[in-house]
């Protein structure tokens, strides 16, 4: 694996002081001629600079083009508002709202008034924050973050490799994924910034600056060290330093919202069961990482300042040089792939330099992008949570509509491969939890599946981007059939793969599960289990109803006999409550986020109810062994349903449900 992170350099160089001389005729000449050619080097350079700008977007073709793909995708995904904003060379170009802000109402969607969640997006705001306490002086982005946190600490998990704002920023500090209690239920439970941090650290699981593994928590982080060293509360300093130079009046961070702007917010949807329902807003407890609620035009007008590196109007809210070093590249897993800029996901694609972030919360769904050499920036936001291919069309369609990328669907070259099965697998993303219940997200959510097709191609499918092709164009590269993507492969020193890199997604490796970990074995395994205890059940039921009984036919074992089935029993019964209660409990992620987990904790209390009674079970078969008790059947089956009980516990334990990590 090839990695780079690219220390910080100061840009900018002192001016070398004028000699002083006495006045000769050939300097006064040398002076004019110089003059002429800088005139005439500073026409050149001004024509070419011209020539390299994009051509002025047409704002009736951008109309058709969103006009079209609004009408169509709305209806399709049962979306109820969008909100669109580009901008070019300093200026809004386009905006427009489409559907409804509020469907029982009929209130159109307004992008010049109508608030959405941008989610992540916020994050650039987090980050646009830092630098500016970087440029001044005040934060050393390669310092240990302890050296800003007054009242708790990150552990030193990995001795003499602390975490730093640059790791934080590439989201490569190896924090374990959390999504637990990351909302709030009422504004009156919302916990302080500084109190949820301390309260919900996650595990250190990979030393710093390796993998990148998104994080919101390590930008909820930043945002709060933001207000320790600015000495305001995040939501007072990004309004000071950053909403009200750019003059973005219809913007907030506040939570619940102000009342001049709760009016103009859009209602969330979901669509379920052939219905719009209406969510809640949303009261997130890592507000630093996605509590911004903002119009498209006021979104322009942040768009505006980065492509003008760090100047909107007369403001400069960034000095030019940090700026431009805040677009350019600190990490990424290989050269040949997207990284990461100062906290920006590098985007590129189709040989353009990209930059942007996309925003999810459970219902709203969001996406910016710059075209830095290009002066071009795109915004777009829909008030439900739309499946994530439908973002990357809208943003291949509109680069190809717009910027002409030439040849972009067709690899330049293919190579074909003999052994196209050892790519095949379930690759679960780096964003993961480890050592909570939350691990058993790594069986279904965030992952991608690949297999090699009969063609000598490779089929990968995920949540994500949804069914891609890829062949290949290297031993270890794959290009996406018909789009821009690139898929990279790791291999160890036995020539296994382990995992894979997708230039798509720099956010994340594909960290190749091992065959005790695929779904296809997990659920193998539970099923399984589950049929052998089931049966000894109905056996029991069966030998209850005939009078018979089933391991020891002595008088004085009976007592004990009982003991031993009803361990079983209660096992089975016990593990179809809890797989069922568990079940339920995943459909409603709603609550696990809010922390509303009562029913969840009932749950799992069944495993540790299940431990207790395999151990019986498993004293009883080795008894029943030993003394010899009982027909030869009967004992076997016991022994088996033990060993079931056993490899139920195991499928418990490795997921981490065994009822006391959250």
């Amino acid at each position: 694996m090839a990695t780079s992170f690219h220390p910080l350099s100061t840009r900018i160089q002192k001016a070398k002081p004028a000699r002083s001389g006495q006045f000769s005729p050939n300097r006064g000449l040398r002076r004019f001629m110089a003059t002429c050619l800088l005139v005439l080097c500073g026409l050149w350079a001004s024509g070419t600079a011209h020539a390299q700008t994009s051509t002025p977007l047409d704002p009736a073709h951008l109309g058709t083009f969103f006009d079209a793909f609004m009408d169509r995708h709305l209806a399709e995904n049962h979306i109820a508002g969008a909100t669109v904003a580009v901008v070019q060379d300093g200026q809004l170009v386009f905006t427009r709202g489409y559907g409804y802000a509020d469907l029982a109402d009929q209130t159109p969607v307004d992008p010049a008034t109508t608030l959405f969640r941008v989610g992540s997006i916020t994050k650039l705001f987090t980050w646009t924050e830092a630098m500016q306490l970087y440029e001044q002086g005040r934060l050393d982005l390669q310092a240990d973050v302890n050296r800003y946190l007054p009242s708790f600490q990150i552990p030193d998990t990995y001795p003499g490799r602390p975490i730093t704002f640059l790791h934080l920023m590439s989201h490569t500090p190896g924090f374990e994924d959390r999504g637990f209690e990351i909302e709030s239920p009422s504004p009156e439970e919302m916990p302080t910034l500084e109190t949820w941090l301390s309260t919900h650290l996650p595990a250190r699981v990979r030393p710093p600056g390796e993998i990148a593994a998104y994080s919101n928590y390590g930008t909820a982080l930043a945002g709060y060290i933001v207000t320790q060293i600015a000495g305001l509360p995040y939501d007072d300093y990004l309004e000071t330093h950053i909403l009200n130079p750019l003059e973005m009046h219809n913007t907030t961070s506040r939570q619940p919202l102000p009342d001049n702007l709760a009016m103009q917010m859009t209602k969330g949807y979901q669509f379920i069961d052939g219905t719009h329902q209406v969510e809640e807003f949303e009261l997130l407890n890592v507000a630093p990482a996605g509590s911004i609620s903002a119009t498209a035009e006021d979104m322009a007008h942040f768009m505006i300042a980065h492509l003008q590196n760090g100047r909107y109007a007369d403001t400069q809210i960034l000095q030019e040089a940090t700026a431009q070093q805040m677009h350019s590249q600190i990490f990424t897993h290989d050269e040949r792939l997207n990284g990461f800029a100062y906290g920006f996901f590098e985007m590129d694609r189709y040989g353009l330099r990209m930059i942007g972030h996309g925003g999810d919360t459970r219902i709203f769904s969001s996406l910016l992008v710059l075209w830095p050499e290009e002066k071009l920036g795109l915004f777009f936001s829909f008030n439900a949570a739309i499946p994530p291919p439908l973002r990357e069309t809208l943003l291949v369609e509109f680069t190809r509509q717009f910027l002409g990328p030439a040849g972009a669907s067709t690899p330049a070259a293919t190579m074909p491969l003999d052994n196209m099965d050892r790519f095949t697998g379930s690759y679960p993303l780096s964003r993961s939890s480890f050592t909570t219940v939350e691990k058993v997200a790594r069986l279904f959510l965030r992952i991608f599946q690949i297999q090699a097709g009969e063609d000598g191609t490779l089929l990968v499918n995920s949540a994500y981007n949804g069914p891609q092709q890829f062949v290949a164009v290297e031993p270890l590269v794959f290009q996406e059939a018909d789009g821009p993507d690139l898929l990279i492969f790791q291999e160890d020193s036995e020539s296994h793969i382990t995992g894979a890199f997708i230039n798509s997604l720099p956010s994340e490796v594909l960290e190749r599960a091992p065959w005790y970990e695929s779904a296809t074995f997990h659920l193998a395994l539970l099923l399984s289990s589950l049929v052998v205890l089931t049966s000894y059940l109905i056996a029991g039921v069966a030998r209850f109803l005939l009078g018979r009984r089933s391991i020891s036919a002595q008088d004085d074992d009976a007592k004990s006999t009982r003991v031993a089935n009803w361990s079983l029993y209660l096992v089975t019964i016990f593990a179809f409550v809890f797989v069922l209660g568990f079940v339920a409990v995943l459909i409603d992620i709603k609550s696990f986020m809010l922390g509303q987990i009562f029913v969840l904790r009932l749950v799992l209390l069944l495993p540790l109810l299940i431990i207790i009674l395999t151990l019986v079970a498993l004293f009883y078969a080795l008894r029943f062994w030993w003394r010899g008790e009982g027909q030869i059947g009967p004992r076997i089956h016991y022994s088996l349903t033990t060993l079931a009980a056993i490899a139920l516990v195991w499928v418990l334990g490795y997921w981490n449900l065994l009822g006391w990590r959250f």
